[in-house]
């Protein structure tokens, strides 16, 4: 485990319990921030290389103790464009038992892709940066469907049970259904002010949760998506999130969202 994984750990504990202040903030920001190197990327410990893994534990550590200020954003957006250029246009799919390669999608996306999902053996759904949902077939290696459905990247997605109809979240605080056998968007909710991270299908197809940035909870009904109810975990935001976006790669269709909550336990909002 890296060093500054576990920092990450170690912090994020104490923030959810409110114990911050037993921690020298000055001093910890200043070790994580001698992590971002001369390219602009942050590493995990002396010697090694930085990558995106390692600059998300330390950017989210920064994060909670109020310092990430002090990192050198210029240096950072100038290698995220860099890597960003370089892998924007395809994409390797690989068998990770034989190392093989199975497919290379050339030019499938015209930004970043951010998500990706398996939908049948042969077809997988990407979801990229600028809003677009693609779904490919690896054997033909042809496009079958494409979604300009939002105006932000692609944060989850998920395939309802008749196989049909292909949710997604964006950060643009939307959530979107998407018909893959007439090849139209069949609704958009109502935008959110937070962004939406994650969505997962729940109660046999008849409730729809996704999660936000905040730890708030959007519950929807099925075919009414243009309303939804709030729940908010005032001080488990972490924990909300992270059991959603782990209980959404689960194939059941229902999965028990397990939380300590606070003694005043979960507050519906309005």
């Amino acid at each position: 485990m890296a060093i500054v994984t576990a920092v990450f750990c170690c912090v994020g504990a104490l923030a959810i319990t409110g114990s911050l202040h037993h921690i020298d903030k000055d001093l910890l920001g200043w070790w994580l921030c001698e992590q971002q190197v001369k390219s602009g990327g942050l590493n995990g410990r002396p010697e090694k290389l930085p990558d995106v893994c390692y600059s998300w534990w330390v950017l989210s550590s920064l994060i909670m103790i109020d310092r990430v200020q002090w990192i050198h954003k210029e240096s950072l957006l100038n290698l995220s464009w860099t890597v960003r250029r370089r892998f924007i246009s395809s994409i390797l799919l690989m068998d990770v038992e034989t190392g093989s390669a199975i497919a290379r999608l050339e030019n499938s996306h015209g930004a970043t892709v951010n998500r990706i999902i398996s939908l049948t053996e042969s077809t997988i759904a990407f979801g990229d940066d600028e809003g677009c949902i693609k779904v490919w077939d690896t054997r033909q290696r042809t496009c079958c469907n494409s979604f300009d459905v939002h105006e932000e990247c692609i944060s989850d997605m998920t395939l309802a049970s008749d196989s049909i109809r292909l949710l997604g979240t964006s950060g643009d605080g939307t959530l979107s259904v998407c018909n893959l056998q007439s090849n139209k968007v069949q609704t958009r909710s109502e935008f959110s002010e937070d962004e939406l991270l994650s969505v997962l299908i729940m109660k046999n197809g008849r409730k729809v949760t996704c999660g936000t940035q905040t730890g708030t909870l959007l519950l929807y009904s099925w075919g009414f998506f243009k309303d939804c109810s709030l729940f908010s975990l005032a001080d488990c935001q972490l924990v909300a999130v992270a059991c959603l976006s782990l209980a959404a790669k689960v194939e059941e269709t229902q999965v028990p969202l397990l939380l300590r909550l606070p003694s005043g336990g979960i507050k519906v909002c309005d």
